[in-house]
């Protein structure tokens, strides 16, 4: 009797759950297309647009930023170079970019890695001139570099990416786009006096001089001591530099600053910031001696945002005939960076960089500026603003002005 219970109370249960499955199924169905009709086709765009890891033991972070710019400019130079002209670039003062980090932990002390990193130029501010609207440079390698590191004993770093002193005349609390010493992502391809661009009359190189660069090599960087941090760098050829940074705040107060060095021997002028076009002698064997020095330093007061930067480089060509061997540049900014409204912070700047040239040609080209940058936090974005004018010098003559308005934006992701 009881066994024929339980069987009844059986057949019963499996009886009302096939008949909720059914239910919940009809219903399901009455919903309509509009609920999960598209599913499959949703999560399939999701699995298209998402970065996927190689493994499961190497994180991978993609990321990156688009910069786009329209700079109303105007050239008082020599007859055939004056022009006043609207130009829509990607902004090398920040240029487009997108990058892959991955990182894998060895040990609660050790762990390892890579940077790959692309600059995107489809329209390079930096190279525009008179008889070249538009001068793309598509894709370019910035970083392709792995890594290992310590946390006791620091980092080395083998690959496609910053030597020890790139980004030494750069050290600045508070800057924005805009106010540092690289004149020549401001148009400064755009002729001047004859066929000399204003990026030449600052220098051979035509950036800042002691500015490093990205290139093939092995580095080291040490681990933060008391606020101080060493590095150190050699590449192919005979190229090598180092340079100390220090970083403290105290009461209020933030200070940093830097120094680096570096020497060139390379022959080639695949890395102009230290070596071919900066030194223009050889000797016999057809090698090059260059050597850089760059520094810089900051303040920032943090209660109200004020702070003030300023930076000194040289370039010298030690194969140099005579006395005039040496690129010189003096920079300095100074602004208030500070959150004014919900949006986010707003930079308000003003900058002035004068550089001397001996190697090549005796010239000068000064750059003063003014500018105003605004973050919207909700949209990961930067709106900047801002007006230079730059003075060409020649032998000793005037060789033309640019006067420049740039009106941009940048969004990160």
């Amino acid at each position: 009797m009881t066994g024929g219970l339980v069987k009844s109370i059986s057949r019963m249960a499996i009886a009302t759950a096939a008949g909720a499955m059914f239910a919940a199924a009809g219903y399901a169905a009455d919903l309509g297309g509009d609920c999960c009709a598209d599913l499959e086709e949703r999560i399939a765009e999701l699995e298209a647009t998402s970065a996927r890891k190689g493994n499961r033991r190497v994180s991978l972070a993609v990321s990156g930023h688009v910069n786009e710019a329209i700079v109303f400019w105007e050239v008082d130079g020599a007859a055939e170079n004056n022009d006043t002209n609207t130009s829509f670039v990607s902004h090398n003062a920040s240029r487009s970019r997108f990058r892959f980090d991955g990182e894998a932990i060895i040990t609660p002390d050790w762990s390892a890695g890579f940077l790959m990193e692309f600059g995107v130029r489809r329209n390079d501010s930096s190279a525009v001139d008179q008889d070249t609207p538009v001068a793309s440079k598509g894709l370019d390698v910035r970083h392709e570099a792995l890594y290992l590191k310590s946390k006791r004993f620091g980092t080395v770093w083998l690959g496609w990416t910053s030597a020890a002193t790139d980004g030494i005349t750069e050290i600045c609390l508070g800057c924005g786009l805009g106010n540092g010493p690289d004149y020549s992502d401001d148009m400064g391809g755009l002729k001047a006096g004859g066929d000399v661009t204003f990026a030449q009359h600052g220098g051979a190189s035509v950036a800042f001089a002691g500015e490093g660069d990205r290139r093939d090599v092995v580095r080291y960087i040490s681990p933060t001591f008391i606020g101080f941090a060493f590095s150190a760098s050699t590449g192919g050829d005979d190229y090598w530099d180092a340079a100390l940074t220090y970083g403290r705040e105290v009461k209020g107060i933030r200070l940093a600053f830097g120094v680096g060095y570096s020497q060139d021997t390379d022959g080639s002028a695949a890395n102009s910031s230290v070596s071919g076009a900066s030194c223009t002698n050889k000797n016999a064997d057809g090698e090059r001696d260059c050597r850089s020095l760059g520094l810089s330093g900051s303040l920032m007061h943090l209660p109200s945002g004020v702070y003030i930067a300023s930076a000194f480089g040289m370039n010298e060509d030690g194969l140099a005939n005579s006395g005039e061997d040496t690129n010189t540049g003096w920079h300095v900014t100074a602004g208030v960076n500070r959150k004014f409204s919900p949006l986010g912070k707003t930079n308000l700047w003003a900058m002035y960089t004068t550089n001397e040239r001996e190697i090549g040609q005796d010239s000068s080209l000064d750059v003063y500026g003014v500018g105003v940058e605004q973050k919207i936090d909700a949209a990961a974005m930067d709106l900047y603003l801002w007006y230079k004018h730059m003075d060409a010098e020649l032998g000793g003559n005037d060789n033309g002005t640019l006067d420049q308005i740039v009106l941009g934006s940048r969004i990160k992701f």
